[in-house]
């Protein structure tokens, strides 16, 4: 409420300063400001006149594209339902439920060589990575 009432007071304070220190008279001032709200008011027309033209032109383009992308949603929603019945068969096999699969790997504890699962280099022990193993093949 303080802003608007400043706003009021700025406004009124602004005229009558203008009007006091005016470098013409009244009528000059009048016979400006009616040219200015003229030229205004013509660029005013001419740009609602180029705006409705522009959505003329851009409408049938407009349509058209809420139409497909009506059709690429229904096109899309079997894709996420199967997407979601795949990861509950998977998190049906390892025992877990969505959420935690959403949520991924669970930090894990300390390792067997006692630093924090993640900080270095895996442990391999000391018999090395199994032999015969494919090390770019994934699990």
């Amino acid at each position: 409420m303080a802003y608007w009432r400043g706003l009021v007071h700025g406004t009124i304070c602004g005229i009558v300063v203008g009007v006091l220190v005016a470098p013409r008279s009244g009528r000059e001032t009048r016979v400006q400001l009616e040219r200015s709200a003229r030229r205004w008011t013509g660029r005013g027309q001419r740009v609602a006149a180029g705006t409705e033209s522009a959505w003329r032109q851009a409408e049938p383009v407009v349509r058209a594209a809420a139409k497909g992308m009506g059709g690429l949603a229904h096109t899309a929603h079997p894709l996420v339902e199967r997407a979601a019945q795949r990861v509950a068969e998977i998190a049906a096999r390892r025992g877990e439920t969505i959420d935690a699969v959403a949520a991924g790997p669970a930090p894990a504890g300390p390792g067997a060589n006692g630093r924090a699962a993640g900080s270095g280099p895996p442990d391999l022990g000391a018999s090395g990575p199994t032999p015969g193993a494919d090390p770019g093949a994934r699990a």
